[in-house]
């Protein structure tokens, strides 16, 4: 399958503009807006083994009553990636001598062809 971005956005956007429960007439109209079903539940299906969202898919069928982003998905498509950006913050520490190291070892090991040129 060839991952198509744009439709992953509409499924997202959509799905943060229309949580669940939906009606069926909804998801209905939503559904024919991107033509093609079976791409639409390829992606769905993508979309919910990365973990962003419910798909509700049973078979060829979407529970539209419980198809829904996670939190996640959420965060995904949250400018600065929400929560999970903060939460996921690593904290590494590097003390003065290793410091003192570190650039020992890039002063003996660079010459001036592998310096990148400052600007």
């Amino acid at each position: 399958m060839e991952i198509d971005r744009a439709l992953i956005d509409k499924i997202l956007f959509y799905l943060r503009d229309h949580p669940a429960p939906q009606s069926a007439r909804t998801w209905d109209a939503f559904a024919k807006s991107i033509g093609d079903e079976k791409k639409l539940l390829a992606h769905m299906r993508y979309l919910e083994e990365h973990r962003l969202i419910v798909s509700g898919i049973t078979g060829d069928m979407v529970n539209s009553g419980i198809t829904n982003l996670t939190a996640r998905g959420v965060d995904h498509i949250t400018p600065g990636g929400g929560l999970s950006a903060e939460l996921g913050v690593i904290t590494i520490k590097i003390h003065d001598d290793c410091l003192v190291r570190i650039a020992e070892f890039i002063s003996q090991n660079a010459s001036e062809r592998d310096m990148w040129p400052v600007q």
